[in-house]
Formats: structure tokens, C-alpha cells, sequence
């Protein structure tokens, strides 16, 4: 009895071993259940669906990019409820009610998330701060079908990398997709001019403020002296090949 004992608990160490780290520690595809309630307007009578209920922010998508799956099953959303408090992006069946995470870890842009309309994916950048950001397409058709049938896979497995930002070039928060998908289009801050990033702004009865940044490093804004237009940095539009990466 205590050599099978000690077999079945060494096939579980090595079980364990076999399975990533990433999978074990992600709730990408956890399930939440429904929060639907009705609601009936007191002014006008309309019943109103209110499809996320619980204390979490809740936010929408910019209000100019979709917001449902290209099935019209789901919509998108990001939320607070993640396991650690981080925002991550989150699925809403608009039938059932019930919620799906899709994203998880640190890095995760949730301010410029992009739903695409002809086929069930989203778009996104994770990066860490300071360091290059990298674009990711999610397949959500598989995420789901898992999800429903609890048997889940690495989450990047569900993932492709279509590319990293080059050095010296940031996103500056928010991009867009070409009406046939097949491009990307972001806004990015460019490397600065000698290496400095903007010009020092001078406070009104103040000394010159403004960062200095390292050579070739990407601009930032210098701060805002009270009662003056925001200072202006390097930018411009860069167009990124969904499916070769190329910038």
C-alpha cells in the first residue's frame, strides 16, 4: 500500500513538472458566471439588460473601435476583476451573460484593444513599462471552445506574436485596424533628436523643466506648465503587416 502510494504521488510530481508554468499560473479562460439583470426604466418603461452587475470597473472599448465578436455572440470588454486587480479583457456572451476571461498578466494593453470583424480575434499590445511593446493576435475560437469544455491549454498557444516594437520606438496609446484586416495602423512616439525629449519648458517665474532622455530613446512629454499648450513631441503613423509583421 505505500509503494502505490508513493507512485501515484511521483506521477503527479512529474505531471506537474510536464505542465507550463504559464498555464498553471494564467486565468485566461476562466469562467465567471452570469451577472444579467433586467432592468425596467422608471421614466420610459424600456427593459434594460444590464449584462455586467458586480463591484469590478467595467469599460467599455473605445467607443469607435468594435466592440462585439465578429459571431455577434460576444462582446469585449476590460475589467478590474482579474485575480490580481490588473485590468485584463474579458468576454461577455450577450444571450447568457456569462463571462470569460481572455487576457491575464501584467503588460497588457487594455486601453486599445481592437475586436476584428470578420473573423473571431483580438488584437493588442503586452510590454512591460519602459521596454518595446509587441503586438498579439488572440484566436478566441479555441479559447471558448476550451473554456466550455474545461480543458484549457497554455494560453499561448491560443496567441501569435505578429511583432515587437524596434528599440527607440513607442506606442503612443492607440491603434487601429484596416477595414480588410490585413493591416494595423499605430500612433508612435519617435526616437528624439539628440537625444532630448522636448524642448525644457520654463514655468511661469520657474526654472526650465523637461526630462532629459538618452540618446536615440523614444520622446516623451515634457510636463505642462500651468496655463500653457502641451508641450509637443516627435510622432507620427507607422502600418504593421498583420500577418508578416513588417513595420
Amino acid at each position: 500500500m505505500q509503494t502505490r502510494a508513493l507512485v501515484i504521488i511521483s506521477e503527479v510530481l512529474l505531471a506537474s513538472i510536464l505542465i507550463s508554468p504559464s498555464a498553471l499560473a494564467s486565468d485566461v479562460g476562466r469562467r465567471f458566471p452570469s451577472e444579467m439583470r433586467k432592468i425596467v426604466d422608471a421614466k420610459t418603461g424600456v427593459t434594460i439588460t444590464a449584462l455586467t452587475t458586480s463591484p469590478a470597473s467595467d469599460d467599455k472599448i473605445y467607443q469607435t473601435h468594435p466592440q462585439w465578436t465578429a459571431d455577434g455572440k460576444y462582446i469585449i470588454f476590460r475589467s478590474n476583476r482579474a485575480a490580481e486587480g490588473r485590468t485584463q479583457a474579458f468576454a461577455v456572451n450577450e444571450m447568457t451573460g456569462e463571462i470569460i476571461q481572455v487576457t491575464d498578466g501584467p503588460g497588457t494593453g487594455t486601453g486599445s484593444l481592437n475586436v476584428a470583424r470578420k473573423s473571431n480575434k483580438l488584437y493588442f499590445f503586452r510590454g512591460a513599462r519602459g521596454e518595446p511593446a509587441t503586438l498579439i493576435e488572440l484566436n478566441l475560437d479555441p479559447l471558448f471552445a476550451d473554456s466550455l469544455a474545461g480543458q484549457l491549454k497554455d494560453p499561448a498557444s491560443y496567441e501569435r506574436v505578429i511583432m515587437t516594437m524596434p528599440a527607440g520606438l513607442r506606442e503612443s496609446g492607440g491603434f487601429s485596424l484596416d477595414a480588410d484586416e490585413k493591416v494595423a495602423y499605430i500612433g508612435v512616439r519617435l526616437p528624439s533628436p539628440g537625444g532630448n525629449q522636448g524642448a525644457p519648458q520654463t514655468p511661469r517665474g520657474g526654472s526650465p523643466t523637461g526630462p532629459q532622455a538618452p540618446s536615440g530613446g523614444p520622446a516623451t512629454p515634457p510636463r505642462r506648465p500651468p496655463g500653457e499648450p502641451i508641450p509637443q513631441v516627435p510622432s507620427g503613423i507607422r502600418s504593421i503587416d498583420l500577418q508578416t509583421g513588417e513595420l
